[in-house]
């Protein structure tokens, strides 16, 4: 079991954690890779922010060490790819890890470090 945050990082040093569940606090949504400790907003599309199932492009998932997770309904989930272009697909449930071991990266008052997300031009894509 994952209790901290430095735990989950030894075992996924190039990840990136999607938090749709914060969109309900912060009105955004947040994403933070484990490889720069840095929090992104989600990307918008049309002026809004990017909701479930809509997930911007964080990595191919091809030729790379990289993963995705999701947090949504606070359970944490990682993505791989699917078949059908431009959409990922929950892989499995991360049972083994404690969802609020993110609670200070994310709901933490100190926001400096969050930026807005630079990718505009990239496709969309939607979780299966």
């Amino acid at each position: 079991m994952f209790n901290n945050i430095d735990d989950f990082k030894k075992r996924y040093p190039n990840s990136i954690i999607v938090n749709y569940d914060i969109e309900n606090v912060h009105g955004d949504g947040l994403s933070y890779r484990t490889s720069s400790k840095r929090i992104e907003m989600f990307r918008k599309d049309n002026g809004k922010y990017l909701e479930y199932p809509n997930i911007q492009l964080y990595s191919t998932l091809e030729s790379t060490d990289y993963k995705i997770f999701i947090i949504k309904d606070n359970r944490i989930y990682e993505l791989g790819k699917s078949d059908k272009p431009n959409h990922f697909k929950k892989i499995r449930e991360l049972e083994d890890v404690d969802v609020n071991i993110f609670d200070n990266i994310f709901y933490s008052s100190k926001k400096t470090h969050k930026k807005s997300a630079n990718r505009k031009d990239e496709p969309i894509y939607v979780i299966e």
